[in-house]
Formats: C-alpha cells, structure tokens, sequence
C-alpha cells in the first residue's frame, strides 16, 4: 500500500531525489550552526542556565566512565586480585573517563509557542 502524500504524486523519481538530497544538506548545516551555537553557549554561560525570549537553556557539566570489562576479567583471573583495594586501582587504571558539557533547551512556560 502507497502511502506517499499526493504532494508528491506526479512527480519524479529525479526531482524526489534532488529535493531529499537538498533537504538532506540543509539539515546538515542546520545541525552544523546549532553546535557551533551550543559551544558559544557552553563558553559564555558555563555551567548553568540562561533565557532568551522564547527559550531557556540549561547547560550541566558530567563524566562518564566506561569500563572494558573484557580486560578485566581476563585480568582478574590471571592476577588472583585479593582485596577490594587492589581491583579498585586496577579498574580505576583500566577505565576511561571522559569530561562533557550538556545543554538542554526547552521553551520558557510562560512564553506562547513560537509560530
């Protein structure tokens, strides 16, 4: 069952594929502009929030840490680690940590939406 929408009815396979492909590229630049924005925001505001007229922004600091749990299995039992103390270190040394910035942007509440 075809459920395209009869905008798109009459016309070509070309012109589909040209205009997806433009829409596709604005998106792109879209999103390039919006982080470019994002890091001016993270830069100037730092940890915290701010309001424009129609949005509010809240940017948040975080770490994340992974663990490559493989390595320290395989270590594990190698080793015959003894006391919490000793894993500890070990997965502390075998983990990696990464630092990021969060910016979430919501519309103020007491601002209509914006058309």
């Amino acid at each position: 069952m075809n459920t395209a929408p009869k905008i798109y009815h009459n016309s070509s396979d070309e012109y589909l594929i040209d205009q997806l492909g433009r829409i596709k590229a604005k998106l792109s630049d879209l999103e390039d502009q919006a982080e470019l924005i994002k890091d001016v925001l993270i830069t100037r505001i730092g940890v915290g929030a701010a309001e424009g007229k129609l949005f509010r922004v809240v940017i948040s600091s975080a770490s994340r840490w992974t663990l490559n749990t493989d390595k320290v299995g395989r270590s594990v039992v190698r080793a015959g680690l003894a006391t919490a103390e000793t894993v500890h270190r070990w997965i502390r040394k075998n983990s990696k940590k990464s630092e990021f910035m969060k910016l979430n942007i919501n519309a103020r509440k007491q601002v209509k939406k914006a058309a």
